[in-house]
């Protein structure tokens, strides 16, 4: 089976597209498209085609859900169909014109696989699935039998599913263990077994049980009424225990109250304000004595500082002059090296003059003076002649140079060989001809291809050679397809009439077993078979009425057949005859109709068996018919010689001969290119060697090849290349050389031009400087530079002198300005230098002002205390009339007597509040009783003796209430069993409850058996899938593994685990021969085991089986490129075996396909380039 085209008319993103297939036979198909490119609803479509459209669908967002259709052209076997999937409930597969319905059984002809779920696990894998795959290796831990299991079904999770029935079986049952469900059923089966033996009940028993209930109920009426006395009596006591301590604290209160009760009240906050003035006037007359002291010590100290007034008075001046002390006495330190300096600067001054032939007298010195402008001019003259003068003497240099280098490149020109015509040498080298790696490898396909031929003539099988088999008239595969279809529906015809054979006689086996135990249960209950019940049951009556009350064990010994029983024996036989007796009754009140169903029974028997006879003929014409069928079909294939196979064989037959007829027009093709291309090398030869003759003269010899000829011919261009390059090279060598030497003549010639007029605006310089014309420009330079350097000292020593002179006068205006100061402010300092006087006059300037200052904060001090000092004057008289009322308001003469009222009226307050807790306390004990009564109560018993008498009370009344609830138990019991033998409704539920335990134990046993039978018939089918399959399933993933790994393992072997079950492991075999288990892999090599396990189980499922298309999805996402190219050139390879449809929505994986991939071994389709439906 292969898609051969996908039509899209409406479904998803897609509007009447149509993706054309029909060019990858038997090579990778890469369906590539971008992100949101459709490759997603594209998978989607292929698989509701097949399967249907589910209940809801998401790809309706273009599309309303009337109009979704999805199609394609299938071929199988040689047969095509085009058919489109619409969304609908029922008819929903039509025609490729969407006209004409199509049968689900045409498509599952072409598509021979009908579960949805069984194609996506074993014929689709993406990248998850891929990855769970090699998550299950590690979790298998290399297990070979569940690896090849797991990759050939596409199953992930093998082992996930074997520890899931293990664990679900062991929750129904384990060995000893009481949680499991079985368990814990057979745990209650047990107790409702003994539940339901005991709900039977005598009626003797029945009697003692009601005087029993009478005689509990009558006591528990004493108990419950002797229980509430003593509850009451101990209620009494420990009130009285209780209200026995308050009644004496009450007279003890009463007593402390009565000497207080002419105490008048006070105010509530009294005590508080009385405290607090006290208080205040306490604070008052230490703060007032605190402040006086502080007063007195103030004024003493003002009165201490001392300070000078004149010399505070001139404090700006004293400031200022000390302010110029600093510079003063910097300008006369400054003094005698500034006259130093000035003699130095007139001795320089004489010598400079001397050496420039002048005078040495200070006074003409400015006339010396050179001005700016011609200063400069001098300065820049001269830099230009050195730099005219370097420009002309290299001219002159390079022109001699470039004369000598023309010269030399004309005789190396005129050396050269005379060029030769080459454009019929270029012409022969560009006849095209076979590569010889591609001939070499033509020639090496072909040859392959003629064995490979052979050989698959000798597998096909045919008994002539390739020329009669592509020559035999075989059948064609429509004929085989036609005679596929009469064979498989005789086949189906067989299958039915045997189906219906085997339905015929499971029918006839259910309605005689339906009559046989019709038949039993007809036998088993009658009206005789119930007397008989009941007359044993009256003699077990009997013989337990004799064995109660006269002693006598004969009717007993009669009864059960025996002698010396004991008596619970007689009881036991006798419930069960009571039980059998009822039951054979209930039995007949059910099955009155008994007889009618019989009858209906056996004449269903009788219809069953006619049935079954007509069936098992009908069975016999069919396969009389099919044996028939099976001989012409035979019979068809006979004149070849070819043994009559499966239609479904026969079909891959002719499409193993159509592949070897279409190899073998390959071959051909093959053969024609090699000897095109042999006539293509002899003519390209023969032109080349008339082309070498022209250029050198001298014809090549016929035996010469025509790869040396091509070398010859290449060896010559390039020569003459070389030649022709080489006299360029110098024609433009000798152009340059000339251009330059004409150049620098020019600029030869301009250099001397400019040194004829610079030498003229020297000559006028120098005559305006008065000197020697014929100076050179240096000496000129150098005199101007002594002339600048006199006339600059000069004005430094001028700017000395001016120096010397402001400081002495500052001096001498410094001195007689400190001498006024000094006459005002500090007389006695009349003696001393101007310096000296200053820095005293400012140090007692600092003294005095911070004696003034000291003297002012005193003061500021003194006045804020005795600010203080009056106002605590004022609040002391307050304080003094607030004593006085509160003296007043409490009664008293003095102030002495205050604190013994104010104690007399808070003990007063004390009492009266205890005695009010008391008495509350009391009233609660009460109960609703008055005080009065509770205290009379009380009168007359001693505390000491309460404890005994509540101890006593609490015994009797602990004895009454056990007993209570013993007799309430014992009554509830009674009542229950009572009721049971009554109603008989405990026995029926006993009995109910033991069916329905039996049930469920039943049930969870089947499923325990059905967990552990699937576990073990999974685990059986692993085994067998891997003995059968371990031999080239093993070779061929091995190959590729190898191939997925780039050789870092060189294949896979098998080896015994270390576990008690001895279970076969598959591990990685490196190139130094070092095994690694799976678990020792990384996760990117797990998966790509994983692949190449399914690879290769699909290869080895495809020679037997039917060929279904590989759906890859993007399952090389996560491998690196070289890995990826690998597993590109695997499933390439799978492609021979049947179609793969790789999506990816990755460019690269594309590009590596084609950089990697032979162009005949994929072919790649972009989503987003499909066409138009037309």
């Amino acid at each position: 089976m292969r898609f051969q085209a996908l039509n899209i008319p409406a479904f998803g993103p897609f509007t009447g597209k149509h993706l054309d297939l029909s060019a990858g036979a038997g090579k990778l198909e890469i369906i590539y498209g971008a992100n949101e490119a459709g490759k997603s609803s594209l998978l989607r479509a292929i698989s509701t085609l097949l399967f249907g459209f589910g209940s809801r669908t998401t790809d309706d967002f273009l599309h309303p859900y009337g109009e979704l259709r999805v199609g394609a052209t299938i071929e199988h076997e040689g047969r095509l169909l085009t058919c489109l999937r619409r969304k609908g409930n029922k008819n929903t597969l039509r025609d490729g014109a969407d006209a004409v319905l199509v049968a689900e059984d045409d498509l599952l002809a072409v598509a021979p696989i009908a579960n949805q779920q069984v194609f996506e696990v074993m014929f689709g894998l993406d990248a998850e699935r891929l990855k769970r795959g090699g998550d299950e290796l590690l979790a298998g831990h290399g297990e070979f039998g569940q690896l090849l299991f797991s990759a050939a079904a596409g199953i992930e999770g093998l082992h996930s599913i074997l520890a899931g029935l293990d664990g679900e079986a062991a929750e129904l049952f384990r060995p000893r263990s009481s949680t499991a469900r079985i368990s814990r059923l057979l745990t209650d089966y047990d107790g409702q077994r003994k539940r339901a033996r005991d709900a039977q009940v005598t009626p003797h028993e029945l009697g003692e049980l009601r005087e029993r209930k009478e005689l509990v109920q009558r006591r528990l009426g004493e108990v419950r009424r002797d229980t509430a006395a003593a509850s009451s009596e101990k209620e009494r006591l420990n009130r009285i225990r209780t209200s026995l301590g308050l009644l004496g604290e009450q007279r003890l209160v009463l007593s402390q109250l009565e000497p207080l009760a002419g105490v008048a009240p006070l105010r509530e906050r009294f005590a508080d304000e009385y405290a607090g003035a006290r208080q205040d006037l306490s604070m008052n007359e230490a703060g007032r004595l605190g402040l006086r002291q502080r007063v007195a010590r103030l004024e003493a100290e003002v009165a201490e500082i001392q300070y000078s007034e004149p010399l505070l008075a001139h404090e700006p001046s004293i400031e200022a002059r000390y302010q110029r002390l600093g510079a003063e006495q910097k300008a006369q330190a400054d003094l005698p090296k500034l006259r130093g300096n000035a003699s130095a600067m007139e001795a320089e001054l004489s010598a400079l003059l001397s050496d420039l032939g002048e005078p040495p007298g200070l006074e003409d010195v400015a006339r010396l003076r050179v001005p700016a402008a011609e200063s400069k001019l001098a300065a820049n003259l001269t830099t230009e002649h050195a730099e005219l003068s370097a420009n002309l003497r290299n001219a002159s240099a390079l022109a001699g140079e470039l004369a000598v280098e023309v010269e030399q490149d004309a005789e190396r020109l005129g050396g050269l060989a005379p060029a030769r015509p080459m454009a019929g040498l270029e012409q022969a080298l560009r006849i095209e001809t076979l590569p010889d790696a591609r001939r070499r490898d033509l020639d090496k396909r072909a040859k392959a291809a003629e064995v490979r031929m052979a050989d698959e003539v000798r597998l096909l099988p045919w008994p002539g050679s390739i020329e009669e088999l592509l020559a035999a008239a075989v059948p064609s595969e429509a004929t085989v397809a036609d005679w596929r279809r009469r064979l498989d529906a005789a086949a189906v015809d067989g299958r039915e009439a045997e189906k219906a054979q085997e339905e015929a006689a499971r029918d006839l086996a259910r309605q005689e077993t339906s009559l046989r135990r019709l038949e039993g249960r007809r036998a088993m209950a009658t009206l005789s078979g119930l007397a008989d019940r009941r007359e044993h049951r009256a003699q077990g009556w009997q013989a337990v009425r004799q064995s109660w009350l006269e002693r006598s064990g004969q009717a007993a010994a009669e009864f059960l057949g025996e002698t010396g029983a004991e008596p619970a024996r007689l009881a036991q036989a006798y419930e069960e005859a009571v039980s059998k007796a009822d039951a054979v009754a209930d039995e007949l009140r059910e099955h009155a109709d008994e007889v009618a169903q019989v009858a209906q029974a056996e004449q269903e028997a009788g219809f069953a068996r006619e049935k079954l006879a007509a069936c098992s003929e009908e069975l016999a014409r069919k396969d009389a018919a099919k044996q028939a069928l099976q001989a012409e079909w035979s019979a068809l294939w006979a004149p070849w010689g070819v043994p009559a196979s499966e239609p479904s064989q026969m079909a891959e037959w002719l499409r193993r001969r159509a592949a070897l007829a279409e190899r073998a027009r390959e071959l051909d093709l093959m053969r024609s290119e090699l000897e095109r291309s042999t006539a293509q090398e002899e003519a390209a030869a023969e032109e080349l060697r008339q082309a070498i003759g022209l250029v050198t003269g001298a014809t090549p010899e016929q035996g010469s090849t025509l790869a040396m000829l091509r070398g010859q011919a290449v060896t010559l261009l390039e020569e003459q290349k070389k030649l022709a390059a080489a006299r360029q090279n110098l024609e433009g060598q000798l152009s340059a050389a000339r251009r330059k030497l004409a150049t620098v003549q020019r600029k030869e010639s301009t250099a001397r031009e400019e040194l004829a007029a610079w030498q003229d605006r020297w000559s006028q310089l120098v005559e305006r400087l008065k000197l020697n014309g014929a100076a050179e420009p240096a000496s000129v330079q150098e005199l101007l530079q002594l002339r600048s350097q006199i006339t600059t000292r000069h004005s430094e020593y001028t700017q000395t002198r001016t120096r010397i002179d402001g400081i002495l006068r500052d001096s001498a205006k410094f001195e007689s300005d400190t001498r006024a100061v000094v006459e005002l402010a500090a007389p006695a300092l009349a003696g001393s230098g101007a310096m000296d006087a200053v820095r005293e006059m400012y140090r007692q300037l600092a003294v005095h002002r911070k004696a003034r200052d000291l003297a002012a904060s005193k003061q500021e001090d003194l006045a804020a205390e005795k600010a203080k000092l009056e106002a605590l004057d004022n609040e002391l008289v307050r304080l003094q009339a607030v004593l006085t009322s509160m003296v007043a308001e409490a009664g008293c003469a003095s102030d002495s007597e205050v604190p013994t009222r104010m104690a007399e009226w808070s003990a007063k307050q004390a009492g009266q509040a205890k005695l009010a807790q008391i008495q509350q306390a009391l009233a609660a004990i009460a109960a609703g009783r008055t005080l009065e009564a509770l205290a009379e109560e009380a009168r007359g018993v001693e505390t000491d003796e309460i404890p005994g008498r509540l101890e006593s009370v609490e015994q009797t009344r602990t004895a009454l209430e056990q007993e209570r609830d013993e007799l309430i138990r014992e009554d509830s019991a009674l009542s229950q069993k009572l009721v049971g033998f009554e109603g008989r409704t405990e026995a029926r539920d006993a009995a109910a409850d033991l069916q329905s335990t039996r049930a469920a134990l039943l049930e969870e046993s089947e499923n325990y058996v059905r967990l552990r039978l699937a576990e073990q018939l999974l685990r059986s089918a692993i085994d067998e899938f891997r003995r059968k399959s371990t031999g080239k399933l093993l070779e061929r993933s091995s190959q590729i593994f190898a191939a997925l790994t780039l050789d870092s393992f060189e294949g896979l072997k098998l080896e015994y685990g270390s576990d008690a079950k001895g279970s076969v492991i598959l591990v990685g075999v490196r190139p130094d021969r070092r095994t690694v288990p799976v678990g020792g892999m990384s996760e990117g090599t797990r998966d790509q085991l994983y692949l190449a396990l399914r690879i290769a189980s699909l290869e080895v499922y495809f020679e037997k089986n039917q060929a279904i298309p590989l759906i890859a999805d993007d399952i090389l996402v996560n491998f690196d490129d070289a890995r990826a190219a690998a597993a590109l050139g695997a499933l390439s390879g799978l492609a021979r075996h049947t179609q793969v449809l790789l999506f990816t929505h990755h460019r690269h994986m594309v590009e590596l396909a084609g950089q990697h991939l032979e162009p005949a071994d994929f072919v790649t389709y972009r989503l987003e380039k499909l066409e138009s439906a037309g």
